[in-house]
């Protein structure tokens, strides 16, 4: 039944609704308490609402990630969720055990970046953007050397 919930708090959230999203993810980690993914899912909706959820966004992410300590979709929400609220001691740690287990992201480089200049670290904010330009590149690369294909091509005549 919890999964039900779930679903529907995802539709919710994927048709603009967060508030109604909410009360559908409250319901099913109500039912299944030890479903980490709910509380990723709660965290994250509460986070859209507006900065004046944040502390609650933070609240439930950091609950979630207690019952799958180093997932890395509840650390990066939790990262944002310590940015938008100027934590940064709380973001740059997890954003940094991200970008080490998954290097070609750019998102969390893109974030970490960010809070090492608000941090006043230069040089590793440098580095960072610097890693980020070399992964934009690669996907440019990597998109032109796809093969394209004319209007003709995709639309065989009749």
């Amino acid at each position: 039944m919890d999964v039900a919930y779930f679903f529907t708090g995802n539709a919710w959230a994927g048709s603009g609704d967060p508030d109604k999203a909410v009360a559908f993810y409250r319901k099913a980690i109500e039912i299944n308490p030890k479903s980490a993914g709910y509380y990723l899912a709660l965290g994250k909706v509460l986070g859209l609402i507006g900065p004046e959820r944040d502390p609650e966004s933070a609240k439930w992410l950091r609950k979630g990630l207690a019952l799958k300590p180093g997932d890395a979709a509840s650390e990066f929400a939790l990262a944002l969720a310590c940015e938008r609220l100027n934590d940064l001691p709380c973001a740059r740690p997890l954003l940094e055990d991200v970008v080490k287990r998954y290097p070609n992201e750019l998102s969390p480089r893109i974030v970490l970046a960010r809070i090492y200049a608000k941090m006043h670290e230069p040089e590793k904010a440098r580095t960072e953007r610097e890693a980020v330009k070399r992964l934009q590149e690669a996907q440019r690369r990597s998109n032109s050397e796809r093969p394209s294909f004319s209007d003709s091509e995709l639309h065989p005549p009749r």
